[in-house]
């Protein structure tokens, strides 16, 4: 082989080598064909799905109340970290498909909680803010709620409580969509989504994807539809938690909820207008959408609407219903509708109309089982006896079997079920008192790190704690602690938890961290957040509520509960503010009255009296 052939054959054994085997040439150029092909299947879905034509629209607007506020409802924006739209881009989109109002559920950490969104109107459009909590129970969709200067939460418990302390209430948010279901308690809460686009999305398989893409191609609105039937909709559990003969009935607000981030970047998909398309609750109000008056006022008037339950919602993937109603009316010739909790002493007949005749089928429900139905017009009947009732509207002509409308329910209940299911909001509990206050003790110091300002001094009842955080991050973590730190590690075994009460004129939430084991070694960190305000009530922590913290400081993902071991060897308690608990920017001081231990048992937790022994 000459010379000049041997240098071409190594020039093309490295180029083999370095772009590697044919095989894998082939390999990589199919991967990169298979996400082109993905690409333009979502772009041309997103396309479809904006510009084909909705189905036919089926009734016309009523000439008098109650008047239909078409909205868009679970929308996030840049503000959000996981989101990609601009407020702007949803609000065109909420424009162009008809919505009268967007209910913006941004992820407002305590950065931005009292710098968020106003009511305002923008392009037609009513943009109401509200506010999604991630807590360890699932998320929840705070409204009604003021700006506030702190984060909410973080637990389940301590959301709700939240929420309304500051005069809002609380809808759970994809309740079966997967890794994030609801799994916090009800109690407390005012409904919950029973129709959800992204929970469809998030639960359906790979391969259910795929032919929902292709499928949205030539149908978009069939394809939504199917999602929705096998995976979005969680009518069953709305059913089994409002049922009249339940363990424990309530009644709870259905909505369905978008959970629209904005279009994916590079891709542009899905658009916003695109997933507005399918999804509609529709809030029943007493006067018509007027652009222009107070926007306050009338974005409180719609979240008291809803609130009532006097709202349904629309597939409109499906087509729009304007003219669709459910009421009742009693015998002795009153009448009610949607959301309304009535004496099932009286006679009550349920109506339910389009507005005009067509191809589709309304069922009545009564807890949860179809009892009449009516083919092609409005459905009027006695109702049977106490009950739960809602209404489900399906379309003949087009996805056969979908709920096309949900109704809110009407709650036919004896007098008896509805007093023993009214809901009576229980004060805080004061702090109980403490065993050993530990502030009479030595060992208390000012903590500070990335710029945090943390500083003490005795104040009438116990100490002041100055507090400051920088109000720009420059790397790092800023905080500002105040830490009890005795000599040697004491022994908390025989108490039931820690008692604190921090004063301040403005409302805040601090983090009141537990530290166990050897710090050296072993030790490991707990949290439990509680507030500060200007009520003497405190908080009283049980050793069950502490969640443990991971190496970072966030919370572990282990259902880890403190133990006597670890209260044998408590080395130190210690209250922290950071960015995620307190704006940055702050500098505020903190009354700090009481912090010690409660419910000791006598001759086991008393025996030190939490003081380290000597």
């Amino acid at each position: 082989m000459s010379a000049g052939a041997l240098a071409a054959r190594r020039s093309a054994d490295a180029g083999g080598r370095a772009n590697g085997s044919p095989g894998r040439r082939v390999a990589r150029a199919a991967a990169l064909a298979l996400a082109l092909l993905i690409a333009l299947l979502l772009l041309a879905w997103a396309r479809a799905c904006t510009a084909a034509p909705q189905p036919p629209t089926i009734g016309a607007a009523a000439d008098g109340p109650p008047y239909p506020w078409r909205g868009a409802l679970h929308v996030h924006t840049e503000l959000s970290t996981d989101a990609h739209g601009t407020l702007a881009d949803a609000v065109r989109a909420a424009a162009a498909v008809g919505a009268d109002f967007l209910l913006v559920t941004d992820h407002t950490a305590a950065a931005g909680a009292d710098g968020r969104l106003r009511p305002r109107w923008q392009s037609g459009v009513l943009v109401v803010p509200a506010e999604e909590i991630s807590t360890d129970g699932g998320h929840l969709l705070a409204l009604g709620i003021p700006a506030h200067p702190y984060a909410l939460g973080p637990t389940a418990t301590q959301a709700l409580a939240d929420i309304a302390e500051l005069g809002g209430y609380a809808i759970v948010a994809h309740p079966l969509g997967g890794e994030v279901s609801w799994r916090g308690p009800w109690t407390g809460t005012r409904g919950l989504e029973v129709a959800s686009w992204s929970a469809a999305l998030g639960a359906s398989t790979g391969a259910e994807r795929a032919r929902l893409l292709a499928r949205a191609l030539w149908d978009p609105a069939a394809a939504v539809a199917r999602a929705m039937h096998r995976h979005g909709l969680g009518l069953r559990l709305w059913d089994e938690l409002t049922r009249s003969t339940g363990a424990a009935p309530r009644t709870l607000v259905g909505v369905g909820a978008l959970d629209a981030h904005g279009p994916l970047p590079w891709l542009g998909v899905p658009s916003y207008r695109a997933v507005m398309a399918t999804l509609t609750t529709v809030v029943e109000m007493d006067r018509p959408a007027r652009v222009g008056e107070p926007p306050r006022r009338a974005a409180r008037d719609l979240i008291a609407s809803l609130r009532s339950g006097r709202a349904h919602v629309e597939l409109t993937a499906l087509g729009r219903a304007p003219g669709f109603s459910f009421a009742a009316r009693s015998a002795a010739g009153g009448a009610t509708r949607a959301g309304a909790v009535v004496d099932a002493a009286a006679r009550w007949t349920m109506c339910a109309t389009l507005g005009a005749p067509g191809q589709y089928r309304i069922v009545l429900l009564r807890d949860g089982e179809a009892v009449a139905e009516s083919r092609g017009g409005p459905l009027e009947v006695e109702a049977p006896g106490p009950g739960t009732y809602r209404v489900e509207v399906m379309r003949e002509d087009r996805a056969a079997g979908t709920p096309w409308i949900i109704s809110n329910p009407i709650y036919v209940w004896p007098r008896a079920l509805i007093e023993a299911s009214r809901l009576r909001p229980a004060p805080r509990l004061p702090a109980p008192p403490v065993d050993v206050e530990l502030l009479a003790l030595p060992g208390w110091a000012a903590e500070r790190g990335d710029g945090g300002v943390s500083a003490i001094a005795r104040g009438e009842q116990g100490l002041a704690w100055e507090v400051g955080l920088p109000g720009e991050r420059r790397g790092g973590q800023p905080y500002a602690a105040l830490a009890w730190r005795p000599e040697r590690p004491v022994d908390w075994s025989g108490f039931r938890g820690v008692a604190v009460r921090l004063g301040s004129d403005t409302p805040w939430r601090v983090a009141l961290r537990l530290y166990t084991g050897d710090p050296q070694r072993e030790g490991r960190v707990w949290e439990r957040v509680v507030p500060a305000d200007a009520g003497e009530r405190g908080a009283g922590v049980r050793w069950q509520d502490f969640r443990l913290l991971d190496a970072r400081g966030r919370r572990a993902g282990v259902a880890a509960r403190l133990a006597a071991d670890d209260l044998g060897r408590v080395a130190a308690l210690v209250l922290v503010v950071t960015p995620e608990r307190m704006k940055p920017g702050t500098a505020t001081r903190i009354e700090v009255a009481t912090v010690g231990p409660f419910g000791g048992r006598a001759g086991e937790g008393g025996r030190t009296g939490g003081v380290p022994p000597r």
